[in-house]
């Protein structure tokens, strides 16, 4: 941005920028000293050029050009954005004056993006010698935010190999898959590792989770909190970074098909932690920590940074006056160091993952490349780790993009970091928190229907290392097992989680997108009290007597009074912002009885 100077509450720059306090439209200041001067090229002569202008907007607003006709018939003003390629035009407007020589008028308005680089353009038109002036007058303020959550494809996701390590660990044995049909993927769950006759257990289904969060004010380009920074603020820093990340398993998947081409074969890469270490090397050596510690909740995590030159220097501390990739081979081991440290800190004390994970954040090797793209500068990371999925829902919790907190698989991430907000987008499939139950008043012995309500990460209680846990205010709580396929149905039984209420404000739409072919469903019957045990053994009998298929279809609904929309013909529900779901646990009013909302959707028999 050019130079400015402070008056009052507003800037004025070599053409006049002035911060606006209110919406109407009037001069930005009277007198001013600097104007924008639209004239003849040569005076009274033809148009040679275009009177031209760039401006960087120093945070999100609107702008809009305030006119002082001196003798000009017309004049047609432009407003484009620079940042695109190729520019785009935002406005074109031609303004008639109609005689009056004299007239002040004002254009259309138009938004702006904090950091952009924005051009204005004026050609007079009329009687040889008009001229005129222009101010810029810009008027602070933040766009609209819009956040959309959407569910989709239950059912869908495959079963993942890393499923099978967690089988063969008396550690995290809590699992059994019952169908493994493509749209009918649902396994049970038992609350203890090793199951126990009459003990309590939950049939669920996977399903995907997406996040759109457009002008969202949480994070922005100095707090990013997805990275580290400096702790200094550069002006004019603007990022994109990717994240994708899936559980990792020996041969095939991610690991044959992503890491192996992507990190095996380059070696020009920073190190893990401080020890220089050849690429083939690091691949070596996470392969024999995959075969000899996989217990299938290892993340592989990719993540690609894209920074202007200012960004760079703000999250990397990278001198504005240094050619980057040389600047890398002299501090890239430094900053692997640095961020991992950070990202254990992150994990293990700022975002204390240990209750919602029953283990501390962990890494298992890092490794780093940096490149160039223009005048950007890329980095990518690798991540080995037990527990990044956790601290991504610990961070969209933080931040306020999603209080709903369920465990990912297969997740992506965009996001486009500003001065003043992101656009965020995130997609992965979701698991523990769609389950069968008896549809809503029918009673034993009848139909199921799957229920969504939003969870949060913590599912144990917190203890001396690990103080702080949302699930310590459900111990000792109970609530009442309408759960198919659970030998405790019909009485009162332990939270196996701890319940979120998903609130919606204004800006706010949840979108769930049932199927519309046949879905697999449970009979909310009564299961031998031995049931959980059985599967263990090797015999599902007990559960493949209940399973039957049908249509799927909106059921009861705890929406604590809030409207709705419902599309039956595409099966498709939206509930739109402000909503409160309040739900209160009758035993304890501050605590919740279930999730808010709380949604069924009936399973009715083909």
């Amino acid at each position: 941005m050019l130079g400015s100077r402070i008056i009052g509450k507003g800037m004025i720059a070599s053409i006049l920028l002035f911060m606006m306090a209110a919406t109407a439209m009037m001069p930005c200041a009277v007198g001013a000293e600097d104007s924008f001067i639209v004239e003849r090229h040569p005076p009274g002569g033809p148009i040679t050029d275009i009177v031209w202008y760039e401006w960087q907007a120093p945070g999100n607003g609107d702008v809009y050009l305030h006119i002082k006709n001196a003798g000009m018939a017309s004049v047609t003003i432009a407003i484009q954005d620079n940042s695109t390629e190729p520019d785009t035009v935002l406005l074109s407007q031609t303004i008639r004056f109609k005689g009056d020589l004299t007239a002040e008028v004002d254009s259309e308005v138009r938004s702006v993006t904090s950091g952009k680089v924005y051009s204005f353009s004026a050609i007079p038109g009329g009687a040889p010698g008009g001229y005129g002036t222009l101010e810029v007058c810009f008027e602070s303020g933040q766009p609209s935010a819009t956040v959309t959550y959407t569910i989709s494809e239950m059912f869908e996701a495959e079963w993942g190999p890393w499923w099978d390590y967690r089988l063969a660990s008396s550690t995290w044995d809590t699992e059994r898959l019952l169908t493994d049909e493509a749209g009918e993927i649902t396994y049970l769950y038992s609350l203890l590792h090793n199951p126990v006759s009459g003990g309590q257990g939950l049939i669920y289904a996977p399903y995907r989770y997406s996040v759109d969060a457009v002008n969202m004010p949480s994070l922005n380009v100095h707090e990013p909190v997805l990275m580290p920074t400096t702790g200094s603020t550069v002006e004019g820093a603007a990022v994109s970074m990717d994240v994708y990340f899936q559980y990792l398993y020996e041969t095939g998947g991610d690991w044959t098909n992503l890491w192996i081409p992507k990190w095996g074969s380059d070696g020009d890469f920073a190190t893990v932690y401080e020890a220089p270490v050849d690429p083939s090397a690091w691949i070596s050596d996470m392969e024999s920590t995959i075969l000899s510690a996989n217990d299938g909740y290892m993340t592989g995590t990719m993540i690609e940074v894209t920074m202007n030159r200012a960004a760079a220097e703000e999250w990397l501390g990278m001198p504005d006056s240094v050619e980057p990739l040389e600047w890398w081979s002299y501090v890239g081991d430094d900053y692997l160091a640095d961020w991992n440290s950070w990202i254990w800190g992150q994990g293990n004390e700022v975002f204390d993952i240990y209750c919602g994970y029953e283990w501390t954040y962990d890494i298992l090797g890092t490794i780093m490349k940096m490149s160039l793209d223009g005048d950007d500068v890329v980095l990518e990371i690798g991540h080995v780790s037990w527990g990044y999925e956790a601290l991504i829902t610990r961070w969209m919790e933080h931040t306020d993009v999603s209080m709903h907190q369920p465990y990912m698989e297969d997740f992506s991430m965009v996001v486009d970091f500003r001065e003043g907000d992101v656009d965020l987008a995130y997609d992965g499939v979701a698991q523990w928190s769609l389950h069968c139950v008896d549809q809503n008043n029918t009673g034993l012995g009848g139909h199921c229907a799957w229920a969504w309500e939003p969870i949060a990460l913590d599912y144990i209680e917190s203890w001396p290392a690990h103080p702080d846990s949302d699930y310590d205010q459900y111990v000792g709580l109970t609530y009442q097992s309408w759960n198919c396929g659970d030998p405790c149905i019909e009485t009162e039984v332990d939270y196996e989680y701890t319940p979120v209420e998903m609130d919606l404000a204004e800006y706010r739409t949840l979108v769930i997108v049932m199927p519309t072919d046949p879905v697999i469903g449970y009979y909310a019957e009564i299961v031998d009290e031995n049931a959980i045990v059985n599967v263990w053994g090797g015999d599902l009998s007990d559960y493949t007597a209940i399973q039957y298929l049908g249509t799927m279809s909106l059921g009861y609904m705890n929406l604590n009074g809030n409207s709705y929309s419902y599309d039956p013909v595409n099966n498709i529900l939206t509930i739109e912002g402000p909503a409160d779901f309040a739900n209160p646990h009758p035993s304890d009013p501050s605590a919740l009885y279930h999730g808010g909302p709380w949604i069924e959707f009936n399973v009715t028999p083909l």
